[in-house]
C-alpha cells in the first residue's frame, strides 16, 4: 500500500504542472456556491503544449478502480480543452485522458485533492 502512495504521488508531482495566467484557467482553487460539494476542472493539452478538444477524460475514486477501469464519470473536453467535473464529495479522486494521435497513443494519469465549495483546476499532457 505504501509503494502505491508513493507511486500516486510521483504522479501527481509529474502530471500537474503550473498554467500560465494568460490562458483564462486559474489554477488557484475557486470558490464555488455548493456548500457541500467541491468541482473539478481539468485541461488536457498533447505533447507539444497545444490545448486538445474532444478527448475524453475519466474520473476515478480509488486507485482501485482506476487499476480496473471503473470510471465514476467519463467526459469530453470542449473545443477549448477543457471538462468540468461538478458536484464532487471532498476527497482524492484519479483522473486519466489519452488520445491516439499521428505516431502512437499518448495518455496521462493523475490524483487531484477536491475540496468543499471549491473548483479545482489541474492540467494533464498526452505523453507517450
Amino acid at each position: 500500500m505504501k509503494k502505491i502512495l508513493l507511486f500516486a504521488s510521483v504522479l501527481l508531482s509529474l502530471s500537474f504542472v503550473a498554467c500560465d495566467e494568460d490562458d483564462g484557467f486559474d489554477k488557484d482553487l475557486t470558490p464555488i456556491e455548493d456548500q457541500y460539494t467541491g468541482a473539478l476542472a481539468i485541461k488536457v493539452f498533447d505533447n507539444t503544449d497545444n490545448i486538445v478538444g474532444n478527448v475524453p477524460v475519466y474520473l476515478y475514486l480509488t486507485y482501485e478502480d482506476l487499476r480496473n477501469d471503473y470510471a465514476l464519470r467519463v467526459k469530453s473536453t470542449t473545443g477549448a480543452g477543457v471538462v468540468q467535473f461538478t458536484e464532487l464529495l471532498e476527497g482524492s479522486y484519479y483522473v486519466r485522458t489519452g488520445k491516439t494521435l499521428a505516431d502512437g497513443w499518448y495518455a496521462d494519469t493523475g490524483v487531484v485533492q477536491v475540496l468543499v465549495s471549491r473548483q479545482t483546476n489541474r492540467e494533464l499532457y498526452l505523453s507517450k
